[in-house]
């Protein structure tokens, strides 16, 4: 004799939790996350602000073409996206030339010789 399985889906035959107690809990999530996000924010702050011993570092020129370069990349990636059809698959983006040329100014400047 077999015992009856219950489907996982609701009464109605829907699947999951309603679309309210979903949105409560990215909510909940959302509201943690912020939280985390404004304590580092204020110890960061704080510990700048209040210490005497707070050093800044220079910064390697690379830095600049680095942030041009992910940039770009991120145009050149957002340009594909919209270019692109849903249906296409594409092996590669516009956006991949320049995200390897960031990659590699990255490792050179960890490189540089005023920077540790």
């Amino acid at each position: 004799m077999s015992m009856p399985v219950e489907s996982p889906c609701g009464d109605d035959g829907s699947r999951g939790a309603s679309r309210g107690a979903s949105f409560i809990g990215l909510f909940v999530l959302l509201a943690a996350s912020m939280m985390v996000f404004a304590v580092l924010t204020w110890a960061f702050v704080f510990r700048r602000g209040l210490s005497g011993d707070w050093a800044s570092m220079p910064k390697p020129p690379i830095l600049f073409v680095n942030t041009a370069v992910l940039l770009a990349s991120s145009f050149a990636i957002e340009v594909a996206r919209r270019a692109s059809k849903p249906a296409s698959a594409r092996s590669s983006t516009p956006g991949g030339a320049p995200a390897r040329c960031w990659v590699s100014s990255s490792c050179s400047a960890r490189r540089w010789p005023g920077s540790s």
